[in-house]
């Protein structure tokens, strides 16, 4: 019963899957009623998130959002280690 929306700085969704079946991933997900925002960036001003578009710097609001889930690269969190030295 969720509304998904998938926001991606890349300039299109799924951009690392195998480009014969990124097609098939992407249909997939439309079918499924996801929605797609492509080249833009999150922005939380401490009450609401906007949405930035990388290509114009435009910012919209992202409207209602109950849940983000936010997948970027992976990194060690190392900021406990900056404490002890």
């Amino acid at each position: 019963g969720w509304s998904v929306r998938i926001a991606t700085s890349f300039t299109s969704v799924a951009a690392d899957i195998d480009p014969t079946q990124i097609w098939w991933v992407r249909r997939r997900l439309k079918q499924a009623g996801i929605e797609f925002v492509e080249s833009v960036a999150p922005e939380h001003d401490g009450n609401a998130w906007s949405l930035i578009d990388l290509e114009s710097d435009e910012k919209q609001p992202a409207g209602q959002v109950d849940l983000v889930v936010y997948a970027g690269p992976r990194r060690s969190f190392d900021e406990l280690s900056e404490v002890t030295r």
